[in-house]
């Protein structure tokens, strides 16, 4: 397959879950059919996509103008997200990811065990330790949904510090902010996307900065457990960024072995306060977040995500394969998972019911955006008039 399709089949992937995004929750909102609405979004974003993707090159573009863009539009990002943080009462959405890290915060600055917490929805709360630990500014803020507003424009500001390229950062902004699924997780407080973010800025700097499992691999361990302490779903995309190296060192298996169970003491260890706290309530809990995160999917879907992730990374050979290959090992495994609870139940249920939480369809939104963003701004470098920025 060419590595146009390929691109074309991740900007359908990107435009198919803010597709799916409006079909759920334009649903009763608006008078208009909500398949109608997210079949248009689709149709006038792919056209809008293909314009660009022949404007771009032609564009003329100096660092000034690249910058000022830039900033001009993250200006408009922040103001948008702090209206709709405080325009919105969290307590009245359905969704409460905020209130696991909320309440989590509150239970434990209390001198209570936190992970007792309990959701403005009812739900056990089951955040990761370092993940937490990120939220802690924006819980003394008032409102641990600014985190959202600091991942998003810290990663922005990341993707162009790192890649010394303000067009990829300029166009990923852009395509996130043309997300409706990306602004519903943002208005409902969710960190599901931030998180992938953070992901995303770990493989740019392991990437840019030369850290690999050749030559530092220590290093790398150690940021992997420690990633690997936000959430479990990480774990694909750095399959995918890292396996192929690690398949490289197939046969020093000592040093895979070192490596491994430096990167999960580093993920133990981040639960050593709670384990210090309570070990017993920790292990027991029938609501421990281990359980909580795992207990969404079945473990052959698991399995197959996982599988995807390796088979991923050993046909990646650059940066751009590596996130294309992330975006498409993550799409894949929800769009199996939005099949099998439709087939369970219903399409109905699965959608528009409980059936599927579409954060998890969402997660491979920053990859796929960054992939097109990286993609576009290769092209405008072959037919470009004038240098784009660079930082």
């Amino acid at each position: 397959m060419s590595a146009k399709s390929i691109n074309r089949i991740v900007g359908f992937l990107f435009l198919s879950i803010n597709g799916l995004f409006l079909i759920k929750y334009a649903e009763g909102v608006t008078p208009i059919n909500s398949y109608m609405i997210g079949m248009a979004y689709m149709l006038i974003s792919g056209i809008l996509l293909a314009f660009l993707g022949k404007v771009l090159p032609r564009l003329p573009y100096s660092a000034r103008m690249g910058k000022v863009l830039l900033g001009g539009v993250l200006m408009v990002f922040i103001g948008l997200g702090l209206f709709l943080l405080h325009k919105i009462d969290p307590y009245q959405v359905k969704v409460d990811r905020w209130s696991a890290i909320h309440n989590f915060l509150a239970l434990m600055f209390d001198g209570k065990f936190p992970y007792d917490a309990v959701t403005h929805c009812g739900q056990y709360a089951s955040p990761f330790p370092v993940w937490i630990a990120l939220h802690i500014p924006a819980y003394f803020l008032g409102d641990v949904g600014y985190s959202q507003i600091f991942f998003f424009v810290g990663t922005v500001i990341a993707i162009g510090t790192l890649t010394k390229n303000v067009k990829i950062a300029l166009l990923f902004c852009l395509l996130m902010m043309a997300s409706p699924a990306f602004w519903y997780e943002l208005a409902v407080r969710s960190d599901f996307m931030s998180n992938m973010m953070l992901a995303l800025i770990l493989i740019l700097f392991l990437h840019y900065k030369e850290i690999n499992l050749t030559n530092a691999p220590y290093t790398v361990a150690v940021l992997v457990g420690l990633i690997f302490s936000t959430r479990l779903l990480i774990a694909i995309p750095l399959i995918v960024f890292l396996f192929s190296d690690a398949w490289q060192l197939r046969n020093d298996m000592k040093r895979i072995f070192t490596i491994s169970m430096l990167a999960l003491g580093v993920f133990g260890l981040s639960f050593l306060p709670f384990i210090l706290w309570d070990f017993q309530h920790l292990a027991f809990l029938k609501h421990n977040p281990f359980i909580l995160q795992t207990n969404k999917m079945d473990l052959w879907l698991v399995i197959l995500g996982l599988t995807l992730a390796m088979v991923a990374s050993l046909y990646a050979k650059r940066l751009l394969s590596v996130f294309t290959g992330i975006a498409l090992s993550l799409g894949v495994m929800m769009l199996v998972y939005l099949v099998e609870n439709s087939l369970e139940d219903s399409w109905n249920f699965a959608v528009f019911g409980n059936g599927i939480d579409l954060a998890y369809i969402a997660s491979a939104l920053p990859f796929a955006a960054f992939a097109l963003a990286m993609k576009a701004a290769s092209n405008t470098e072959k037919g470009k008039q004038k240098n784009w920025a660079k930082f």
